[in-house]
């Protein structure tokens, strides 16, 4: 009988070793795979002049931007899907105040500009256009740079900007954190919004929509705000703003801040409540 369990326990040993060694195997293999995978992303930084603007025009994929650490502008994109799926890429074009980067699909004839990505092939009739592989990019600004953001499927995410901000997705949700800008824009169809400015440092107004999702915005000082929803929830809080719309067809509305002498403030619901709390604490 012991030496049955001696054997026993050698060969659990022997196979233990022999997953273990597998596993490692695999791991490495895996590293290997994505950093092959890494390689093929799409990489490209550049100076920019002061009051540049940066366009950034994604089909599939989300969009985050962080301030720059060195005074460049730095785009990364990543894939994702297997190398069977993953047909898409990234372009850059200069146009006359500053730059644009597309995602577009490797294998149609593509046009990015200015004005967004068109494509003349044949994904655009694609119904299975999302499962062909995505690409998310990553983007980096300096402060006096700014910043247009716009995604088909996929989330926006702005932090730390200072200057002009617009963010817009079809179908994804809408973040907005540190901003230092002088006028914020941020509309999505499917998703929620949600903004903190510390500081609007021009003139500009501040917009935010959703069709279907909440909207909620945490500001300072604004000369006006507008805060959309249809099926949602509408929130600002802490505005001291000169004029204030907001509306939804099936939500709350909710405003908290300064009622300015001769400023204008609507406030609309369908099926909601409206409640506005001043800093006196009158409702």
């Amino acid at each position: 009988m012991t030496n049955m369990l001696a054997h026993a326990f050698r060969t659990a040993a022997f196979v233990a070793l022999a997953m273990g060694a597998a596993a490692n195997t695999a791991t490495a293999q895996d590293r290997e795979r994505d950093s092959r995978d890494r390689s093929t992303d799409f990489r490209w930084d550049k100076s920019l002049p002061n009051g540049s603007v940066v366009r950034a025009h994604n089909l599939n994929g989300d969009i985050s931007v962080t301030p720059s650490t060195n005074g460049r502008v730095e785009i990364v994109g990543i894939r994702h899907g297997n190398s069977r799926d993953a047909t898409v890429k990234a372009q850059v074009v200069e146009t006359r105040d500053g730059i644009t980067v597309c995602v577009v699909w490797e294998d149609a004839d593509n046009e990015c500009n200015e004005d967004g990505y068109h494509s003349r092939g044949r994904r655009d009739d694609d119904r299975d256009w999302r499962s062909r592989g995505s690409m998310d990019l990553e983007i980096r600004i300096p402060s006096d740079v700014r910043i247009a953001a716009n995604s088909v499927s996929g989330d926006v995410s702005v932090i730390g900007a200072r200057g002009d901000v617009r963010a817009n997705s079809v179908s994804g949700d809408i973040r907005l954190e540190r901003l230092h800008a002088s006028s914020v824009s941020a509309h999505t169809v499917s998703g929620e919004v949600m903004a903190h400015i510390e500081e609007l440092t021009g003139p500009g107004d501040l917009s935010f929509k959703s069709v279907s999702g909440d909207v909620t915005v945490m500001t300072l000082k604004a000369k006006s705000a507008t805060f959309d929803t249809v099926s949602g929830d509408a929130h600002l809080d802490g505005c001291d703003c000169g004029g204030a719309q907001s509306s939804s067809v099936s939500g709350d509305v909710t405003y908290t801040g300064t009622l300015s002498k001769g400023g204008r403030y609507v406030f609309n619901s369908h099926s909601g409540d409206i409640v506005i709390v001043t800093p006196s604490g009158k409702k």
